[in-house]
């Protein structure tokens, strides 16, 4: 693991439940090296829970500890939502690309704006998940209806580690880029 005064980043995986949040933080946890990572921490809520990890994800210009997190899926979690989002330095938002999940998806997004809005300069991540079903709506079709504006997408299928890692890297990537701009 790090050295504790490297700076620690949380990043937060945002979406609606059964979007892959959890996919995503499992797949992560199980193919980084145990020397690079604390153990999971699972956080049991009324009817949730949030799962979040620590690893190290240095580079001589800059090391660093990344806090993963995930957050409730279900809307009536709002609170605990929102104190987790309150401390985010970086979100993975993480959409089921499904047809019939995109209300879900558009709502999500809604509860997002407010912190985006906020924190402009923080980096989101879109990551258009479960590509690989037939119902997976157009990449494009869900830039409009989410809003995405200039913040990157990145397509993926969490359940066979397709674009995990890379929507973790992009993300990384802006946080890094925001500090050699300060």
């Amino acid at each position: 693991m790090a050295e504790p005064d490297e700076p620690l980043i949380r990043v937060v995986y945002w979406g609606v439940g059964l979007s892959g949040k959890t996919t995503n933080l499992q797949h992560l946890y199980a193919h980084t090296p145990p020397e690079r990572r604390s153990a999971m921490r699972s956080m049991p809520t009324d009817d949730a829970r949030i799962l979040s990890f620590t690893l190290t994800a240095s580079t001589p210009q800059w090391p660093t500890r990344l806090e993963l997190c995930t957050v409730p899926g279900a809307v009536f979690f709002d609170v605990t939502r929102r104190e987790l989002l309150a401390r985010a330095d970086a979100v993975v938002f993480v959409v089921d690309s499904q047809e019939a999940r995109l209300a879900q998806a558009i709502e999500a997004a809604r509860e997002l704006a407010p912190w985006r809005a906020a924190h402009g300069e923080r980096p989101v991540v879109f990551q258009y998940n479960k590509r690989d079903l037939p119902t997976a709506l157009a990449c494009e079709s869900l830039d409009h209806a989410l809003q995405r504006g200039d913040a990157p997408r990145i397509e993926a299928i969490a359940t066979q580690g397709e674009g995990v890692f890379e929507t973790l890297r992009t993300c990384v990537a802006h946080l890094r880029a925001r500090r050699a701009r300060r």
